[in-house]
């Protein structure tokens, strides 16, 4: 059945509308424009929202379907069964639908627990978003990151890029720097903390190369857990697609990302989230981060002021994408329209599908929200999602968890 939704600003993601209109056939957009322009279909259902702002869908850039990042002790959780993870995935992503994220791009998670999600998800057996997903993430065997397998030398990143996207990889992921517990063994330099400057590729510039280049061949992209230094230039030298949290960047490197039109994914809720700093349950790390908070803020300023392409993730932190768009216009000076573009266009373009989602345009999927209030005007608005749309039906009418 055919839905006219009646707009009261309609927010496109290229222009804002004022009464506006939407059509819908199945799960697709057939026409935009304002109430009087369009040719409204006979018997369509009519959804008024002409007191209300309507947008496209949610897109969280950076998350794991297994990871509760507002639960105590989250990253210890990463050791539980299988199917006690699974579990706890379904439940995640309603949380994410119901909240307006209606896309999520999942960055590693342990035994293919990820395609297993994004079979669900498609099958209808579970209701979430639609799932970009990248397999087992990748790191050596001294590396950080616990969603993800280790792998040594050329050919085993080579196959480890191949099995993934064999198994349904969207993209494929790299743990590129780590923290200081990742060194226990390893001293790079005396009395620096390895988790700002001191940061070293825990990956060769060939194991690098090799990733991106098999990934590229076989029409992926390739997202990378990279803090900055010489991890971020041979990450962006190798052609990286996403470079992810981006903390401790400097000038050089930002300017690399500039050039090469290096996408940087903001993960703001994992350095300034206090409950959730004491959620990781690790607490030297987190000791780092806190230190290191006001030069955390000043670079990732400078990434954005300086050009840097961006989109925003919650890395886990399920039901959180709007704090993260708070978090960036508070904090980083971003403008309100630019913040939902990163949460919308940009990250469409960024993760390769604005052909299909990220605004309201003609021959899209009806992936649609609205909001009370008018976030253009004031960011917080967004916590008052109202109808959600994935692919023309309502999601918004799911029972809270």
């Amino acid at each position: 059945m055919k839905k006219l939704l009646k707009c009261g600003v309609l927010f496109t993601g290229k222009e804002v509308i004022k009464n506006g209109a939407v059509v819908i056939d199945g799960e697709t957009i057939v026409d935009v424009g304002t109430l009087d322009q369009i040719t409204v279909p006979e018997d369509c259902e009519v959804l008024d929202l002409q007191d209300q702002f309507v947008m496209a869908g949610l897109i969280d850039a950076h998350t794991h379907f297994t990871v509760s990042a507002q639960n105590p002790g989250y990253v210890a959780g990463q050791k539980d069964p299988n199917e006690k993870k699974v579990l706890r995935a379904a439940r995640n992503m309603r949380i994410d639908l119901k909240t307006g994220v209606t896309t999520i791009r999942c960055l590693g998670e342990q035994d293919f627990l990820d395609v297993i999600m994004k079979e669900a998800i498609e099958s209808g057996m579970i209701p979430g978003p639609r799932a970009l997903i990248s397999g087992y993430g990748l790191k050596p065997s001294f590396g950080h990151g616990v969603m993800a397998a280790p792998f040594d030398g050329c050919d085993e990143v080579v196959k480890a890029v191949r099995t993934n996207i064999q198994a349904g990889a969207d993209q494929i992921k790299l743990f590129v720097t780590g923290n200081e517990e990742d060194f226990s063994t390893f001293k790079f330099g005396a009395g620096r903390a390895i988790e700002k400057y001191d940061m070293h590729s825990m990956f060769t510039p060939e194991e690098i190369q090799a990733a991106i280049d098999i990934a590229h061949g076989a029409g992926r992209k390739v997202a990378a857990h990279c803090y900055g230094g010489l991890g971020a230039r041979l990450l962006i030298e190798a052609g990286l697609d996403t470079l992810e949290h981006g903390i401790y960047l400097e000038q050089e490197e930002i300017d690399m990302m500039v050039e090469a039109g290096t996408w940087l994914t903001l993960t703001m809720n994992a350095y300034f989230n206090d409950e959730r700093l004491a959620n990781r349950g690790t607490p030297d790390q987190v000791k780092g981060f806190v230190k290191y908070r006001s030069d955390i803020q000043k670079n990732l300023q400078n990434a954005v002021s300086s050009g840097v392409k961006f989109m925003v993730g919650t890395d886990g932190q399920h039901g959180a994408l709007i704090s993260e768009l708070e978090l960036i216009v508070d904090l980083l000076g971003v403008s309100n329209e630019l913040a939902l573009k990163a949460a919308t266009c940009n990250a469409a373009e960024a993760c390769g599908v604005a052909d299909k989602i990220g605004t309201i345009e003609a021959g899209k999927l009806a992936d649609i929200i609205s909001v009370q209030g008018n976030p253009l005007n004031d960011i917080s608005d967004m916590h008052k999602v109202n109808v959600i749309l994935k692919g023309g039906c309502r999601v918004d009418t799911l029972s809270d968890l």
